[in-house]
């Protein structure tokens, strides 16, 4: 089972960042999170390559790390996307990152690429699991 770190302050105000960001280039954003104390929070946009009212979802996870000095983060992004004529999103891979920015910055690109990344969730936890 792979072990969560909660988001605190400072991991928020990042997400709202980006979703800011993201408004600011004149795209339909908001951001979810509710499951903040189990360490994962999502965002969702407005895909920015379709520009059809279709949907991207990254769900950002802070997994625990295990180090000599005590758990580091380490962050998983899962993609998902939304068509129009769909009522379901459907997962798309997962991008990893050192740093939040990082995972977000791998998640953004990977959107423009229509979305290349086949990665699972396991995988991309770096065996943590």
């Amino acid at each position: 089972m792979v072990k969560h770190l909660p988001f605190n302050e400072f991991d928020m105000s990042a997400i709202i960042n980006v979703v800011n960001r993201y408004k600011g280039a004149g795209l339909r954003a908001d951001y979810n999170m509710a499951r903040m104390a189990a360490g994962v929070v999502s965002i969702v946009l407005e895909d920015p390559m379709k520009r059809d009212g279709s949907l991207a979802v990254f769900e950002v996870h802070k997994l625990a790390r295990p180090t000599w000095f005590g758990n580091r983060a380490r962050w998983v992004v899962q993609l998902w996307s939304q068509s129009v004529q769909s009522r379901m999103a459907e997962k798309r891979g997962c991008v990893t990152g050192k740093t939040q920015a990082r995972a977000l910055v791998e998640a953004e690109t990977d959107l423009r690429c229509n979305f290349i990344s086949r990665c699972d969730f396991e995988l991309a936890s770096g065996g943590i699991i």
